[in-house]
């Protein structure tokens, strides 16, 4: 068959299971660019991509993939994989099976399953069968799963022993693969021989109902393979390694990355249920070159949190974001920091398939407002109609309604509603109207403006609040209510409802929670609850949205009783970041997270707090799911997430490498390390080494020396025998020098000493060539940037620190007998602390200050590894910050990007992560190679001290 001058070869639907040795999804160039723009007489808009529909429906193409690469990996999970031979035979044995159960074409099963390589077996099994797949997420409700399995009448429902308790109230036939496999594995596992064609239903999705009943929205295998072989064609997923699915299977948007990819040949990673977008970036700091990932904006945000943009740099291809409106901020990071990474919006209500429109980020697009949503897919056309279903004028704003082979057949045993959104024009066109606002830009590309009513997307999800209004509603304790989607700042949405008749207490919020719970689907729980007198109405009697009350100045009353004090030490530092991060106080401990107003990025913001005060990592997850201050309090106790011990802090513990032990900053948290291990990879081990006196319970280190002994005893704990990998930042660089000295001295090998951008005590002299070399540095970060008043305040602070240097130097020659006290100096004239710096973090830096001022370091017969930023101080510009003076085996100096304050942030600790590892790497060489002994290197070393100039950490 000949097609715009290409050969197509395809399947036949009179034999399906024919097998070409070669199928074109589509005759090539198969891309939106090809698309192109008409404009009518009355200025109507449509865009009219136009390719052959392909022959044969998903699993028989998925079928001709199988036989052509049988042994490729199809679908992977953990340390489970399935080859295409294996998914395709167990799939067609399942098949069998169903059909001795009745089932075949123009049927339903309903799927209910976690993800794993099972449930791609149960989701082809079906399809092979000639039914169609009605997926079931197992974390709604049951009542909600009863009710959709009773309105689709789906007969067969496959599940998992473990998710099987869900479905209780269920009277289909109830299928566990996993106990039931051992006889469905007894049948054949060659193809079916079953007619399936392409106006036969694919699946039935449900959304939500704006009449409080949910819509199953009938999706036929024309409209799927429409969309897949587009997908698998613009999206290249044939190049990479494969596609991530951590979204669940009753979210449309998952469709993409979920079977796209078995039309090339390509692996599907299955990412486990719970952790949602932390799994995603795990998988995505572990691996490289994936094909493409499915996000939402929403998944976007978090995922800056939890792995900044440029760890995707080189790990993933192409980014498909969806569900949501798409602004321009949400995408500047990505586009600044992974520059050759695809960014594509695309957009799609679940009546056409995942997505009919797309809109690929280009170098000179424009950079504020939503992104638009661009031009339709191929087979599908765009119509911009005003309310007379007529075009409307170039650039003005219609209601946006589609046509094409991905439409619908409507939904479900409910014909009004299927009416109602399905028109036909009076040329016969087939149309859907989707309540969506547009317009089309003079490029030709489509915006996306809002909606013509209350349907609202919350984190990618389509949901239309009248359904929770109308569940709401049949609380006997609520007269009125109205629910509408807030947007924060972060420009993330969350549902607040607003009730009348209620008991303003939250036990009663709580009991309405709960209500809603049995009912609705966690992402359709509102977050918040008002309990008001009366709705404001408009004028013509509607109720006024626009003027209901920020849900934040009206919390419930709360029973005096109710309300529950922290119980211990965790709790209460738990309270404290709590109150910090959601802006409330006091916040009782049973109190509910998502009641309080909090939302997954908030969650974030806790976690990383958290982790910051007890020193080890709290998945935001955990926070989800425990989502009172007591609960999680239990499970960091439970997890054993507590640490015992607070000095060695494992902010990385895997890899077989040698591990490195970097102490920390003036201050002693270990703060900011945890880019750094990201970035140096899941082979090498980092610890971090925190400083006593970090706890109440503890008295800071008094000497430099003292710091030092008490960190190599908890390292030893760790690693018994070297050779050891030392390091640190700032003043934690002085710390780690002392270690190594001490270890040395002991006899202890020292694989390396890295000190980062540490200027070494004791420096004397001055150095013009390095002077002149670090001005322009200087003159950049310490005057350029700021107002010539700040630059003055500045000087004259400076000129005081080196007067009082002066000083310091003459006293600190006075101080060599130990019966005169050490000199110490006032913390707020050289340390800028926030105001509500709890105390002892106060008292601990001004003991490392008086520490640094008074410490005499001795010469290290070893080697320092120098890790520099260009910016110095500028009258101590060495360009081995004198560190060549301590160290008898030398320095080898590697300059890093960012300044002292950010190289250890990204995006600069990229390239101080790639640093490291070549100096970790040389180092570990030296020492396999058995370096001669360095007992001469110790013999030069006299027994005498460098006075220490003051120099303060930065």
């Amino acid at each position: 068959m000949h097609r715009n001058g290409r050969f197509f070869r395809g399947f036949s639907l009179f034999n399906p299971t024919r097998v070409i040795p070669r199928i074109e999804l589509f005759p090539r160039p198969y891309q939106t660019g090809s698309v192109r723009l008409d404009v009518t007489d009355t200025g109507a808009q449509r865009v009219r991509p136009h390719r052959e529909t392909p022959h044969g429906c998903f699993h028989h193409l998925f079928a001709a993939q199988a036989e052509r690469a049988p042994e490729a990996v199809a679908v992977a999970y953990k340390n489970e994989l399935l080859t295409y031979r294996e998914l395709n035979r167990r799939a067609n044995q399942l098949a069998h099976y169903l059909s001795t159960l009745g089932i075949g074409p123009g049927a339903l099963v309903g799927i209910c399953m976690e993800r794993a390589p099972a449930m791609m077996v149960g989701l082809l099994g079906i399809l092979k069968a000639g039914a169609g797949y009605l997926p079931l997420d197992p974390s709604y409700p049951s009542e909600r799963l009863a009710f959709m399995i009773q309105d689709a009448q789906a007969p067969v429902v496959l599940t998992q022993k473990r998710v099987r308790g869900k479905l209780s109230t269920v009277t289909a036939n109830v299928v566990c693969l996993d106990e039931d496999w051992p006889a469905i594995a007894q049948l054949s596992d060659e193809d079916p021989d079953v007619e399936v064609g392409l106006d036969h239903l694919a699946y039935l999705i449900y959304t939500s109902g704006s009449t409080g009943r949910p819509k199953g929205v009938m999706i036929h295998h024309r409209g799927l393979v429409n969309y897949l072989c587009w997908a698998s064609d613009f999206y290249r997923l044939s190049e990479g390694q494969g596609t991530l699915v951590h979204s669940p299977l009753g979210f449309d948007l998952t469709i993409t990355t979920l079977f796209a990819p078995l039309l090339c040949g390509q692996r599907v990673v299955l990412l486990p249920e719970g952790l949602g977008v932390e799994e995603l970036a795990g998988a995505l700091k572990a691996g490289t070159d994936f094909s493409a990932i499915k996000i939402t904006p929403t998944h976007l945000e978090a995922l800056a949190h939890l792995l900044p943009p440029e760890q995707l740099a080189g790990r993933v291809r192409v980014a498909v974001i969806g569900g949501e409106m798409l602004r321009w901020e949400h995408i500047a990071a990505w586009r600044a920091h992974a520059p050759a990474m695809r960014l594509i919006n695309e957009y799609g209500p679940t009546e056409t398939v995942v997505g009919c429109c797309v809109y690929e980020v280009t170098d000179d697009a424009v950079t504020s407002g939503s992104v638009p949503i661009g031009r339709a897919i191929a087979n599908m056309e765009m119509h911009l109609l005003g309310a007379d279903l007529q075009p409307v004028a170039a650039g003005e704003i219609g209601e946006l309604h589609l046509s094409g082979v991905g439409l619908a057949r409507g939904y479900l045993n409910q014909p009004e509603t299927t009416q109602a959104k399905f028109i036909y024009r009076a040329d016969g066109t087939r149309l859907y109207k989707t309540g969506d606002l547009a317009r089309a830009l003079p490029d030709g590309n489509l915006e996306y403006l809002g909606r013509t009513d209350h349907q609202v997307k919350v984190r990618g999800f389509r949901i239309e609040l009248g359904e929770i209004e109308v569940a709401l509603s049949q609380h006997s304790a609520v007269r009125d209510c109205v629910v509408v989607a807030r947007e924060e700042a972060s420009g993330d949405r969350r549902l607040v409802a607003y009730v009348v008749g209620a008991d303003p207490t939250t036990a009663a919020i709580s009991e309405l929670q709960n209500f809603l719970q049995q009912r609705l689907p966690g992402y359709m729980a509102p977050s918040a609850f008002v309990v008001l007198d009366g709705l404001p109405l408009t004028v013509n009697g509607k109720v006024d949205r626009d003027a209901l009350p920020d849900p934040a100045e009206h919390r419930p009353t709360r029973e005096p009783s109710s309300f529950k004090a922290p119980s211990d030490s965790l709790e209460k530092q738990l309270t404290e970041v709590w109150e910090e991060i959601l802006g409330i106080r006091p916040i009782g401990v049973s109190e509910n997270f998502f009641e309080l107003g909090g939302d997954s990025l908030q969650a974030v913001l806790i976690a990383a707090k958290i982790e910051e005060i007890r020193g080890r990592h709290i998945p935001p997850s955990v926070l989800i799911e425990e989502n009172t201050i007591e609960k999680l309090a239990r499970a960091i106790h439970r997890l054993d997430i507590e640490p015992r011990d607070t000095t060695v802090v494992a902010v990385q513990p895997k890899g077989n490498l040698p591990p490195l032990f970097l102490a920390a900053g003036i201050g002693g948290l270990v703060l900011g390390q945890s880019y750094l291990a990201r970035r140096l990879g899941n082979d090498q081990p980092l610890y971090g080494l925190q400083a006593r006196g970090v706890r109440d319970s503890e008295s800071p280190c008094a000497s430099i020396k003292e710091m030092a002994a008490y960190y190599i005893e908890a390292v030893q704990a760790v690693q018994p025998r070297g050779p050891y990998y030392i390091g640190g930042y700032s003043f934690g660089g002085v710390v780690a020098f002392e270690m190594a000295r001490q270890l040395d001295a002991k006899g202890e090998p020292v694989g390396i000493l890295a000190i980062f951008d540490t200027v070494a005590p004791g420096v004397r002299g001055f150095s013009l060539v390095d002077f002149m070399r670090n001005l322009p540095y200087w003159l950049r970060d310490f005057v350029v940037r700021r107002t010539p008043a700040a630059v003055l305040a500045r000087i004259f602070a400076e000129v005081k620190k080196i007067s009082k240097t002066g000083v310091n130097m003459a006293l600190s020659r006075l101080i060599a007998e130990p019966s005169i006290e050490p000199l110490k100096i006032d913390i707020a004239e050289n340390v800028e602390m926030p105001s509500q710096l709890p105390e002892r973090y106060r008292k601990l830096i001004e003991a490392h200050y008086n520490a640094l001022l008074n410490y005499a370091p001795q010469k290290y017969a070893g080697r320092v590894t120098l890790f520099r930023t260009q910016a110095q101080p500028l009258f101590q510009a060495y360009a081995d910050n004198g560190w060549r003076r301590l160290a008898m085996g030398g320095v080898d100096v590697y300059q890093v990007e960012g300044d002292h304050l950010n190289f250890l942030d990204e995006p600069y600790v990229q390239t101080l992560a790639k640093q490291i590892r070549l100096a970790l790497e040389k180092n570990r060489q030296r020492m396999n190679q058995r370096p001669a002994d360095r007992s001469n290197a110790r013999d030069q070393i006299r027994d005498r001290s460098f006075h220490p100039i003051f120099s303060p950490p930065r």
